[in-house]
């Protein structure tokens, strides 16, 4: 009798298990990121020696809007795949939720921006009308590429053919990471999965 029933609810935990499937919730292609929502980052070794200054995106950003366009509460069983010309790796949300981790990863950038403010902006109206609206997104934008963030790696070098594979293309990278093995370089896709 025992065994009958272990057998069953081995077939039935069986069935469950190869039941579920992965849904695409959604699909953010890194080659269209707006650098309006870039920051700039500043990478320092654990010796606290700079490793350079990049443009930045946060992808728990562009992830959470995802899951909140589709109304995911329960992120236990959501997966992120990454996709590059040279693999796929899978993560879970948990390792980019800032309630989860301490530093949360970044997608960098070797792309530059160019600056161009000036210390004073002037709005002349023809007529003198103080009935205007001026539109400052585009300042604000701007404004904010200007603030920066530094983050230190927990390792204290790296060797030259990863700093050119990982620091000289579009990569992700995790910052709390004791290595690099978790990181990417020629990001194309970020895509999150739900298994239902």
């Amino acid at each position: 009798m025992k065994t009958i029933f272990y057998s069953i609810l081995i077939l039935l935990l069986a069935v469950n298990l190869y039941s579920q499937e992965l849904s695409l919730i959604g699909e953010i292609n890194v080659a269209k990121l707006n650098s309006a929502d870039a920051n700039k980052v500043n990478i320092k070794f654990a010796n606290n020696k700079t490793l350079g200054s990049y443009l930045s995106f946060m992808p728990a950003k562009f992830i959470d809007s995802v899951l909140k366009q589709h109304s995911v509460t329960n992120t236990d069983n959501i997966i992120i795949s990454i996709e590059s010309p040279q693999a796929i790796k899978y993560y879970t949300y948990n390792d980019f939720s800032k309630n989860v981790v301490a530093i949360t990863p970044y997608i960098i950038t070797s792309a530059k921006t160019i600056y161009r403010i000036g210390d004073t902006v002037d709005y002349i109206t023809k007529g003198g009308s103080k009935d205007v609206s001026v539109d400052m997104s585009g300042m604000d934008a701007q404004v904010n590429n200007l603030l920066s963030t530094t983050v230190k790696l927990q390792f204290s070098k790296i060797s030259e053919a990863d700093k050119k594979q990982l620091f000289g293309s579009t990569s992700i990278i995790f910052p709390i990471d004791m290595s690099t093995h978790r990181w990417l370089s020629n990001i194309t896709a970020i895509k999150v999965w739900e298994v239902k």
